[in-house]
């Protein structure tokens, strides 16, 4: 355990004596410590636990514009972007935030088109090996949904590049940055990403389909390592709803 330094608990036994004697000369308080009294920050939300997020409560998410719901935690909800032309399924994961982008393809597609997208995934997947490589049909109701899932990075010489830790420029939207100033931290310049998509392919009229999907977006390997088990529950709730 990170022991404090002596000067560190020396200045805060101060702080806290001048309280309980009812010092009232502001003078002897630094002047951070009155801006931090009057100004608290506010509390963190912990991370929900890998057991909370598994056998906690449960609410059911009609996804708008689609046949189908998802059993997800309380604080998870839906977010609307470019003016309700796009959806995001969103909430926290022990890791961190999670996003699922619904999106709907406007043309319709042959009835042979679940098929047709399941072998071909099956052969892309078999040119880059990963034990996270899924592509499977399922059936929900009349609706036929193709899952694949597998590593975004390009492979070398057959296999996935290890991470490397270099300077990367901090997200220009981060609230920590000032606007129109670039920075650049310490971290993963490749880091390992997942490719994760759900794409349904609903009866239309005749022999057409209509399509719709439902992707994971900025997934990482070591996130969704991390919570494997809960997003495997979460997907595998997935309902068609008429």
């Amino acid at each position: 355990m990170r022991r404090s330094s002596p000067w560190a608990v020396a200045g805060f036994v101060f702080v806290i004596g001048g309280v309980i004697v009812g010092c009232d000369d502001k003078q002897d308080v630094p002047p951070a410590v009155l801006q931090a009294q009057q100004n608290p920050v506010p509390a963190t939300r912990p991370m929900p636990t890998t057991q909370e997020l598994l056998t906690g409560a449960k609410k059911r998410l009609r996804l708008p514009e689609f046949p189908v719901s998802l059993d997800v935690p309380p604080s998870w909800g839906l977010q609307s972007l470019a003016n309700g032309e796009i959806f995001t399924v969103n909430g926290q994961g022990s890791s961190g935030d999670f996003d699922i982008q619904l999106v709907q393809q406007s043309q319709l597609v042959p009835k042979t088109q679940p098929e047709t997208m399941l072998a071909a995934a099956k052969k892309e997947l078999a040119a880059k090996p990963h034990p996270i490589n899924r592509a499977e049909l399922h059936e929900l109701g009349p609706v036929k949904v193709v899952e694949v899932r597998s590593i975004s990075n390009a492979f070398v010489n057959g296999k996935l590049p290890a991470e490397v830790e270099g300077d990367i420029l901090v997200d220009p939207g981060n609230r920590n940055v000032a606007p129109g100033v670039q920075t650049t931290t310490r971290g993963i310049v490749n880091p390992h990403m997942v490719k994760w998509t759900f794409t349904l392919f609903v009866p239309a009229r005749e022999d057409k389909l209509s399509v719709r999907a439902l992707t994971f977006m900025r997934l990482g390997l070591h996130d969704y390592e991390k919570d494997k088990d809960f997003l495997e529950q979460l997907m595998k709730s997935m309902k068609y709803e008429e």
